[in-house]
């Protein structure tokens, strides 16, 4: 059966394949490696077994089509050409805080919370402001967010 792979990364000049069944195989890579380097549309070709991914540097003239009609031909693989779909900064942190936020419960029996952290913290942020006898501007703008998130947890 041909491997499957998949684009992990196109930017101008440079593909990134995977093929992860492929993963340790040394001498299919090397193989991949010889063979695609032969291709006048490419310009350099890193092969790496142990990330089981293909680096194609091109000049711009990289058919996509013709090297997955090629590769489907010589049965190295079935290319996916779908792109490949970026999570945005905002979900990755988004989800990434989330899961800070069930650690800590589960950690603190649901005593702890990312707000209750993060309210922690800016009482300790306003003290120290306080402390240094910055009470203007810095502790009334860090005692004002503690109060807002108050606010919204009785909301």
């Amino acid at each position: 059966m041909i491997a499957q792979a998949y684009l992990s990364h196109v930017a101008t000049g440079r593909v990134r394949i995977k093929i992860p069944s492929k993963r340790g195989d040394e001498s299919y890579f090397q193989a991949l490696e010889t063979a695609l380097s032969a291709r006048s549309d490419v310009r350099g070709v890193q092969a790496s077994a142990r990330t089981a991914s293909l680096l194609l540097l091109h000049d711009g003239l990289l058919d996509l089509n013709t090297l997955a009609q090629q590769a489907k031909d010589q049965s190295w693989f079935q290319l996916d050409l779908t792109p490949p779909i970026r999570e945005s900064l905002n979900a990755l942190l988004s989800r990434q805080f989330d899961q800070v936020d069930r650690f800590m419960r589960r950690f603190s029996g649901s005593r702890l919370d990312n707000p209750s952290l993060i309210f922690l913290a800016l009482s300790v942020l306003a003290v120290r402001q306080i402390a240094k006898g910055q009470i203007a501007p810095p502790a009334a703008t860090v005692l004002w967010y503690m109060h807002e998130l108050l606010q919204r947890r009785k909301s």
